[in-house]
Order: C-alpha cells, then sequence, then structure tokens
C-alpha cells in the first residue's frame, strides 16, 4: 500500500467523521426545535446520541492509527527486520540482536558513522541497517539538520541500496505525516 493509498483511506475515514459530526448537529437542531419532548426527554435523546457518536469516532480514530501503524511495521520490517528465509537461522538471529545491541549503544554520530562504515565495507548489511533504524529514530524524533551525520548515514544507505531507499523515503514520509495530522486527527474524531 503506497501513502497515497493510505492518505487516501485516512481521508475516507475523515469524511466518515465529518459526516458524524453534520448529523449529531442536525439532531441537535432537529431537538432543539422538537416541542413534543420535555427538557429531559431532549437531553435523554442528545446524551444517547452524543454516546453513540462518541463511540463511532473512537472506532474510526482506532482504525487510522491501526492503518498507519500497519504501514510502519510494514516497511520497518523490510527495512530492519530479518527476512524470513534467515529468521529460524540461530546464527542468524544472534547476528541480527548483535547488530541491534551495538547499534543502541551509540549515541554519536562520529562513532555512528564510523560503525556504520565498517558495516559497509565489510558487507555486512544487518548491521548497517540496525545503524540506520537508530539515525533514523534520533534524525525523526528531533529537529537534527538534513546534513547531520546521522541523516548522512540514512542517505547514504539509501544510495547504496536504492531499494531501501524508496522505504526509508516512505517511512520518513509516513512520520511526517502522522506528526501533520496529529492535530487534524485530534480534531476530527473529537465528539463535539
Amino acid at each position: 500500500m503506497s501513502l497515497k493509498q493510505l492518505d487516501s483511506q485516512i481521508e475516507d475515514l475523515r469524511a466518515q467523521a465529518a459526516s458524524l459530526h453534520k448529523r449529531g448537529a442536525r439532531t441537535r437542531d432537529s431537538l432543539a426545535k422538537d416541542s413534543t419532548l420535555s427538557d429531559i426527554g431532549k437531553r435523554q435523546k442528545l446524551d444517547s446520541e452524543r454516546a453513540q457518536m462518541k463511540d463511532k469516532l473512537s472506532t474510526l480514530r482506532a482504525q487510522e492509527k491501526e492503518l498507519i501503524d500497519a504501514k510502519r511495521q510494514s516497511i520497518e520490517r523490510r527495512l530492519f527486520g530479518l527476512p524470513s528465509t534467515s529468521s529460524s537461522d540461530p546464527n542468524q538471529l544472534i547476528a541480527y540482536r548483535d547488530a541491534q545491541d551495538r547499534a543502541s549503544k551509540v549515541t554519536e554520530s562520529a562513532a555512528a558513522q564510523e560503525l556504520f562504515a565498517s558495516a559497509m565495507q565489510s558487507g555486512d548489511r544487518t548491521l548497517a541497517a540496525a545503524v540506520v533504524a537508530r539515525a533514523l529514530a534520533l534524525v525523526s524524533s528531533s529537529a537534527l539538520p538534513v546534513g547531520s551525520g546521522w541523516a548522512r548515514i540514512v542517505n547514504e544507505y539509501a544510495e547504496q541500496y536504492p531499494s531501501a531507499g524508496e522505504d526509508l523515503a516512505d517511512l520518513i514520509g509516513l512520520q511526517k505525516l502522522q506528526r501533520r495530522r496529529s492535530v487534524a486527527a485530534a480534531l476530527a474524531y473529537h465528539p463535539n
């Protein structure tokens, strides 16, 4: 599923939420004008309508979160996970865990660049991917400049492995999409 497809699915969910809000507003207006109901009756119907709308909006928001999480996990698995052919090999599992452990301990970009260069030179794609995952986490979680050592690691990996470059671009795009949409999601799925 491309990011455009994901964006389209999210827009559909948001449109459903907007429709629920419009229906809720019409119901409130209708109840306010209904002279056959007492104030208590109006309040009971309005409370019932709000509870239903809140449940439906909560479900839509959960669906959006599931879509985004599934896409992110799929991309991360392709980029940083073990291939299914080697995931049952104990030696590959140990090497993978070792690479993850080594990369997680790196805190300075210079040390990360050195570790990454060593991994690339020796053809250790598992370690290189682990360093890229660490770099990507740090670049996306803070406002590191694009030219920083961490960002250079991500860019170099994308250059060396073009298919991974597409996934990296999608993952970065997905992170940006989540940041841009977080406030919009809160507004779209908030019951009035």
